[in-house]
Formats: C-alpha cells, structure tokens, sequence
C-alpha cells in the first residue's frame, strides 16, 4: 500500500499526465484500468529499484514521491541525484543528519538504506 504525503501528494496526482508518460516509459501501464495510485506505485518501485542498481541504496517512499513532487518525472533521474548524495567523495564517509536524512535533493531530504553492494 502507498501512502500519499499531503502537498506532494495532491501534486502528483494533479500532474498525472506526466506520471503517466514516466510509468509508461518504464513498463507500467498506463490502460486497462490503472488507477493513478498504482501508477506512482509503479513509479517509485521502478525509481527505488534503479537506485539500488546504481549506487545500492534504497531510497524511502516518501524520498521518491518528494523528489517527483518537486517536478523530476524521470525514475532515473531521481536515481542518479539521490545517489549523487549518499556517495561521498573518495576517502571521505558519508554523513547523517540526526533526522536521518543522508543530505536532500532540491530540499528534499534523502532517506533510506544501504543494501547488497556498498
């Protein structure tokens, strides 16, 4: 199940239409009856999935659906921005808020986890 986060949720659902384009894009169905809940569901399981590929970090619900509230419609996108902030420079560590935010992308705060690969 998905939750819908007030603001962001309210403009995710009013920009439908370009969800649509992006679920489509990564093989979610846009016909057959799909409600635009399943698409964003589709969408940020494809987002969190490429960013666990890309950098093995799997990023929370509410991260990708903030990043896609502030208008990056591409799951790819939001991979590589994400990623961008939880890697560290070579010798340095990575840094955690005491909120446990890994950083933000567009102010969005950067929450999650490693996973597999590190």
């Amino acid at each position: 199940m998905i939750k819908v986060l007030g603001i962001a949720g309210f403009l995710l659902l009013a920009s439908c239409s370009t969800l649509q384009q992006g679920a489509t894009a990564l093989g979610c169905s846009a016909t057959g009856g799909v409600t635009p809940a399943q698409q964003l569901a589709c969408f940020v399981k494809k987002a969190q999935e490429a960013t666990v590929q890309v950098c093995g970090f799997l990023p929370t619900i509410a991260t990708v659906t903030g990043i896609l509230g502030v208008g990056i419609s591409d799951a790819f996108m939001i991979a590589a921005q994400i990623c961008a902030v939880v890697q560290p420079a070579p010798g340095a560590r990575v840094a955690v808020a005491p909120s446990g935010a890994y950083g933000s992308v567009h102010g969005v705060p950067v929450k999650g986890s490693f996973v597999g690969r590190r």
